[in-house]
């Protein structure tokens, strides 16, 4: 019992930690996975949008700068839309007001100033040569007279360039780092098709293990399977049209990331099994101590139990005897006959209770050996033949002769006679019994019975020690609901299985697989 308990505890702890490593390591290789997919994705769309190379580090640089203007230009446009409520370039109606009094204000001052050398805002102001420079390329922005009103501060740098580089970041925000050793790290080939399917460019300067006739048979295959975005081998492809009309398939080598997400992918499997082994023998280590109060719970239980029936077994014999002594001097009567009923009612429960107690823990100590199932089961039919022709019953029997089993052989015996019991005591009058021993793989022990009317869904609990179906259909029979719980035990004990079942609620088979 104590062992049985440890496994258990130890089992559904593993079982817990098993469904939480793995649910964590498929997380990590997904996201690792994603991260392979989205980066390799990134740099095929590199190459593709820039004529099939990888652009110089410094025209990134500059691409990124002009992306990020673009972006604050946007902002701020947005920014003063909201603050107006019209849209950017406009007045809002609060500066479209016609002058008042303020009017006359400003033409005294303009009248005093009169003579004041005032500089011309039309003149052109002299630009520093890198100024000019980034005014004369930067031809995507605005002209400042059409969307400024009054002059604004250029935004201060923010980012250092040494330590953004380029940030072409795809998935989950790891995905492609553009760096300057980018272009000589990425090692890819491409190979361009006209529409009649005949190769029409290729460049192999960026790969050295194909050849060109190796790159063509690559291209054709990726032309066969009509996918735009897949991997072939070691490598990941990407193909799209060309502005010219061509079809152009670019090869990037995996190699590398491939390795690293097998890497992280056996790491994971090594890393879940190496700490379910290890969390499982501390828990089993520790089970014996954690396990340790419920086992002398129960062990308490059974010493109450069986001193409990050993203490009422001494005043129910008293009163039993007195009873007889009763009858004897006083004659025949019903008060008497009810004591005695009642008297041997409770030490047949008093000793079942013990006998229950009693075989748990035999049963801990069962010598197990082989002996013939079917000659056991002959013989333990054989008595209950004559008691079922006596209360009008139909009791059959097939029986496969020679099976042999490893087992108890009187622990297999009480097993059947508690089933054929049961049977006796709740097939009404007139019923059928039948009894079946089976090897079909393994050993099969049936036994169906007609029955009164029953509850399906409360078979399951028939095996619950103490419960009865019909309480007073228990009580007329003598039945305390302790043999099918002793059943079951015995055939746990043996690692088999006991399963109970109604086809239309007026019949029942009890089923033991051993």
């Amino acid at each position: 019992m104590v062992k049985k308990m440890r496994v258990r505890f130890t089992l559904t702890a593993s079982l817990i930690l098993l469904v939480v490593l793995t649910v964590i390591g498929v997380v990590i290789n997904v996201m690792n996975y994603y991260n392979f997919l989205a980066s390799t994705e990134k740099t095929m769309s590199v190459i593709a949008a820039n004529n099939g190379e990888f652009p110089d580090y410094e025209d990134y640089l500059k691409i990124l700068e002009e992306e990020r203007a673009r972006e604050e230009l946007e902002e701020q446009r947005r920014n003063e839309e909201t603050a107006t409520g019209a849209p950017y370039g406009q007045s809002s109606p609060a500066e479209t007001e016609e002058p008042g009094d303020d009017a006359g204000a400003d033409s005294s001052y303009a009248d005093a100033h009169a003579d004041t050398d005032v500089p011309d805002d039309n003149a052109k102001t002299p630009i520093p040569d890198d100024t000019a420079k980034t005014a004369a390329t930067d031809d995507y922005a605005p002209d400042s007279d059409t969307f400024f009103e009054t002059e604004t501060e250029e935004p201060e740098e923010t980012i250092d360039p040494l330590l953004e580089k380029f940030d072409y970041t795809a998935g989950f925000g790891f995905g492609l780092k553009v760096t300057a050793e980018t272009a000589y790290e990425t090692r890819y080939f491409y190979v361009r098709f006209a529409p009649d399917a005949n190769m029409i460019g290729y460049d192999l300067s960026h790969i050295a293990e194909v050849t060109k006739e190796e790159a063509e048979s690559l291209g054709r295959a990726i032309l066969k399977e009509n996918r735009d975005l897949g991997i072939y081998g070691n490598y990941r492809y990407y193909m799209h049209d060309t502005e010219g009309g061509a079809t152009e398939i670019i090869f990037l080598n995996c190699a590398t990331q491939q390795r690293s997400v097998n890497f992280v992918f056996y790491i994971s499997i090594f890393t879940l099994l190496a700490v379910l082994a290890g969390v499982t023998t501390a828990v089993w280590l520790m089970s014996k101590k954690i396990v340790k109060p419920f086992v002398d719970n129960l062990d308490k239980q059974k010493k109450f139990i069986t001193d409990a029936g050993h203490e009422l077994k001494t005043p129910l014999s008293i009163i039993d005897a007195n009873a007889e002594v009763l009858k004897l001097t006083g004659g025949d009567n019903e008060w008497v006959d009810s004591i005695q009923n009642q008297t041997a009612r409770l030490g047949s429960l008093v000793k079942k209770l013990v006998s229950l107690s009693r075989s748990e823990e035999e049963m801990e100590e069962l010598k197990i050996e082989k002996f013939n199932l079917s000659n056991a089961a002959a013989e333990t039919v054989s008595p209950f033949m004559i008691l079922a022709e006596k209360n009008d019953l139909a009791l059959t029997s097939d029986v496969d002769p020679d099976i042999v089993f490893n087992g108890n052989e009187s622990a297999i015996r009480q097993l059947f006679g508690i089933l054929l019991e049961n049977a006796i005591k709740y097939t009404p009058r007139g019923g059928k019994i039948k009894v079946s021993l089976k090897n079909k793989g393994k050993t099969v022990f049936e036994i169906y019975n007609d029955c009164e009317q029953i509850d399906v869904e409360k078979i399951p609990s028939y095996f619950d020690r103490f419960y009865r179906a019909d309480e007073s259909r228990s009580r007329e029979t003598g039945g305390y609901g302790i043999g099918l719980s002793i059943a079951k035990a015995i055939v746990d004990k043996h690692r088999g299985k006991i399963a109970a079942s109604s086809a239309d609620g007026k019949s029942i088979t009890f089923t033991v697989t051993l």
